[in-house]
């Protein structure tokens, strides 16, 4: 089996990104009224366009070079996630609006303190099987209207260990949970595998699995200060 690469968190670094689940449909044209047939979506993945900020070749160009060669082009995965939505709107929000300590400092960075932040993974509340778009998970605060939101991504992983192959899930409408802390998921795409009760649910940095566009993705331009200008697209490896 390839194995698969994760790209360090801390390249997260970006001038610009793109990370969408591009919908695959078939269209039949109706020959003599002009309207057409639509079947679909047949297929759902993620796609990803990142341009990096611009990288001392010395201190992390030539690291993040060396990474995209070993990957050897499209035969390479890489695991990556959204730069964006690396945690739930809800954290992010809660994260925007920090609080200072009781005396009116803060950290040395800036930032505040934070508190009643989501759980970095939950878990599935019943077995889930390979193609449905409905998943029902636990662990979450108990009774909040909007714990999770149309938008926020979530990666499954059986048994707590990441999957060589993606299950990265974008839910399309706002979660509700019981008193229980248990909330139902509308889930994009399908489930591509099945899962059994008690499986891990990432809801922090979560990821998908990737190969390079083409053989071409990853150049890295140097400036006459030494600073590596680099980018790269993505589509997820599905199998």
């Amino acid at each position: 089996m390839t194995d698969v690469w994760e790209w360090p968190r801390a390249w997260y670094r970006v001038t610009s990104s793109v990370f969408q689940l591009k919908k695959v449909a078939l269209a039949a044209p109706h020959r003599w009224t002009g309207a057409a047939s639509v079947y679909g979506p047949i297929s759902q993945l993620w796609t990803a366009k990142l341009s990096l900020t611009a990288q001392d070749w010395d201190d992390q160009g030539q690291a993040m070079a060396a990474f995209l060669d070993r990957l050897g082009g499209q035969a390479g995965l890489m695991r990556i996630g959204d730069v964006a939505r690396q945690i739930p709107l809800r954290d992010r929000a809660s994260v925007a609006a920090s609080e200072a300590w009781s005396d009116g400092s803060h950290f040395g960075d800036g930032t505040g303190w934070v508190s009643g932040l989501l759980p970095p993974t939950v878990s599935l509340d019943a077995a889930a099987a390979k193609g449905v778009t409905y998943i029902v998970v636990a662990g979450l605060p108990a009774s909040e209207a909007r714990v999770l939101r149309a938008g926020d991504l979530i990666e499954l992983r059986a048994g707590g260990i990441a999957t060589a192959t993606p299950n990265l899930y974008t839910l399309v409408r706002d979660a509700p949970t019981d008193a229980a802390g248990r909330t139902g998921l509308e889930i994009r795409p399908p489930l591509r595998q099945g899962f059994a009760a008690g499986d891990m649910v990432v809801l922090s940095n979560p990821t998908s699995v990737f190969r390079l566009l083409d053989d071409d993705q990853g150049e890295a331009a140097l400036t006459g200060r030494r600073l590596a200008n680099m980018g790269f697209a993505l589509v997820e490896a599905i199998i």
